[in-house]
């Protein structure tokens, strides 16, 4: 009778053992699932920063680009704009000489 009893005891002790042993081997699928997706979604992350990275690289050149293009272009509006100054400087003179020549004339 104790050794039925002992036989009964082991094999609950290894249907529960089993059972527990099953557990494990599901949560460790279930666990290494989610490690794949992980590290599936690192690499999906990783190429979209690469990504990313480099469209900021292009728009950082292209900005400084613009700035280069921004300080050419002010720089030749100031050489028009003394051009102009200086342009109108002789027209203010010869209109200042052509009075005094009028001047002259109209005395006659």
């Amino acid at each position: 009778d104790e050794v039925a009893h002992q036989k009964a005891t082991v094999a609950s002790v290894r249907a529960e053992l089993e059972a527990s042993r099953e557990e494990m081997i599901e949560r460790s699928d279930v666990l290494t699932q989610l490690v794949d997706q992980l590290r599936q979604t690192q690499i999906e992350v990783t190429s979209e920063r690469d990504e990313l990275d480099s469209r900021v690289n292009g728009l950082d050149a292209d900005v400084a680009r613009l700035e280069r293009e921004l300080a050419a272009a002010k720089a030749e509006l100031s050489s028009i704009q003394r051009e102009r100054a200086q342009e109108r400087e002789v027209l203010t003179q010869k209109v200042a000489d052509l009075s005094t020549s009028l001047a002259k004339y109209s005395d006659y």
